[in-house]
């Protein structure tokens, strides 16, 4: 059965592992599981800018840090990083 055409072209790469690490790589599915863990991975990226965003943006607006940690169900202290 042929494998349909990827959006891009892909590039042969090579990566140095020792055969244990390669056996591993393969059981968790190989190539297909690497560019399935990246894509996760950037989506995930994504969605935290654009809630650090938010959180920048009701802090700008007066919300205290203690209301927005509510709001977002993050810690105190993660509100803190991200507004100072």
């Amino acid at each position: 059965m042929p494998r349909p055409k990827p959006p891009a072209p892909l590039i042969v790469r090579s990566v140095r592992m020792t055969e244990a690490q390669w056996l591993a790589f393969n059981a968790l599915g190989g190539s297909d599981w690497l560019r399935n863990r990246i894509d996760k991975l950037r989506a995930a990226g994504v969605a935290k800018r654009e809630r650090n965003n938010r959180i920048r943006k009701a802090h700008a607006m007066g919300m205290s840090q203690v209301d927005i940690s509510k709001q977002f169900g993050v810690d105190r202290t993660t509100v803190w990083r991200i507004v100072t």
